[in-house]
């Protein structure tokens, strides 16, 4: 079996939190993120159920009038970190035009990154 390569993602310089859209719970925070994809920090027990879901980034203050970004993505990975924490990735699956210029936002202005 092919092993998937991880992609290029920056790491987030201030706090996001992340859940799952509409209902919750609050699954952890952001450590990075890419167009493509992102890794949460969070609890073990909480983080280990979530395979595939709609998640809501939430952001610190307004990214293109979004206090918020919704997406769909599916868990590529989970590893444990430390004591009951893990770091889990996700690849971005869908992410519709309103949602995806709030994220390029986030990217672009607070990882790092530069276009």
């Amino acid at each position: 079996m092919a092993r998937k390569q991880r992609l290029h993602r920056d790491r987030v310089h201030l706090r996001v939190d992340v859940e799952i859209a509409d209902r919750g719970p609050r699954l952890g925070h952001l450590v990075d993120i890419s167009m493509g994809g992102l890794c949460i920090s969070g609890m073990g027990n909480t983080l280990s159920d979530v395979e595939s879901a709609r998640l809501s980034l939430r952001l610190p203050w307004a990214m293109a009038g979004r206090n918020s970004v919704e997406l769909e993505a599916r868990r590529s990975w989970l590893r444990p970190v430390e004591e009951g924490r893990v770091h889990a990735g996700y690849e971005i699956i869908e992410c519709d035009d309103d949602n995806q210029l709030a994220l390029e936002h986030l990217v672009v202005r607070f990882s790092g990154q530069e276009h």
